[in-house]
């Protein structure tokens, strides 16, 4: 939890995009989410947590459904949904809710 505290509490944004194995979402999403990376570049950095290794994250951030994405910048949530989007969704969304 304390290098999950300091990665997100950082000015880059950073994306997390909360997992588990048995979800089928997280296969759509994993290419979508490279997308993303390559459209934004070094403007975010993108994290992939797995619930089921990482219970005391999920609680602390109330992650409840798979796949749920949550955008962080210096500690603070600026966006999140729980659902699978599109790569011009998900790049909208980090624009527009970062500083």
């Amino acid at each position: 939890m304390v290098n999950f505290n300091k990665i997100i509490s950082g000015d880059t944004p950073v994306l997390v995009d909360f997992y588990t194995n048995t979800c089928d979402p997280r296969d759509m999403l994993t290419p979508v989410l490279s997308q993303v990376q390559e459209n934004l570049g070094k403007r975010v950095e993108i994290l992939q947590i797995n619930l089921d290794k990482n219970k005391t994250i999920a609680e602390t951030y109330d992650v409840q459904s798979t796949p749920t994405m949550l955008l962080f910048q210096n500690g603070q949530i600026k966006w999140r949904a729980s659902s699978v989007l599109s790569n011009a969704e998900i790049v909208s969304a980090i624009i527009t809710n970062i500083d």
